[in-house]
């Protein structure tokens, strides 16, 4: 025999107040972290636009000027100058790089081959993939020590407009280090 569990009108009232608290709670705490990101924490989150990397939506924090610059990873380049107005890239822009040759790393582009240590890290087309545009390479010398300060950084995809074409990227341009993004 069932036992039928019958909760008077007024008791129903009170769980139903008690669940949009309870319910309010879980969505603060939720909420929480991102507010503290984007108000107190040295982190920031941004939407970055663009074809050159795979990232989109990233944490970051402000790079220091002192802080050690890492091989093979992302940071938020803040654009130097005027030098590649020509694809739409206009100075204080930021964009999305990957360091991949550093300060005192020997540089060697043959044949449009880009190595960095001997380590093979693409190609530089001459023409912008899928398209008709024309690009012109960075008249690099065959082989080079890179100067202190100075780094060679690419995008992840074919279409990113990097130190292939622009030459190498100083340290002051550097505005964030990536910990996260998707």
């Amino acid at each position: 025999m069932t036992k039928l569990l019958l909760i008077p009108i007024k008791n129903l009232n009170y769980l139903r107040r008690k669940s949009k608290i309870f319910n309010f709670l879980i969505f603060v705490l939720l909420l929480c972290p991102f507010i503290y990101v984007i108000y107190f924490s040295p982190y920031h989150i941004s939407y970055i636009a663009g074809n050159s990397s795979a990232l989109k939506l990233v944490i970051f924090k402000y790079t220091d000027i002192n802080e050690t610059i890492k091989k093979d990873e992302h940071y938020l380049i803040k654009w130097p100058d005027q030098r590649a107005e020509h694809v739409g890239l206009h100075q204080d822009d930021i964009i999305i790089k990957k360091t991949v040759c550093m300060p005192g790393e020997i540089l060697e582009v043959k044949n449009l081959g880009v190595n960095c240590n001997g380590v093979y890290q693409g190609t530089i087309a001459v023409t912008v993939p899928g398209t008709d545009i024309q690009v012109t390479p960075y008249p690099f010398p065959e082989k080079t020590c890179i100067a202190d300060d100075q780094y060679y950084m690419e995008g992840d995809t074919i279409f990113s407009y990097d130190s292939r074409y622009f030459g190498f990227i100083p340290r002051t341009a550097f505005f964030g280090t990536i910990l996260l993004g998707i």
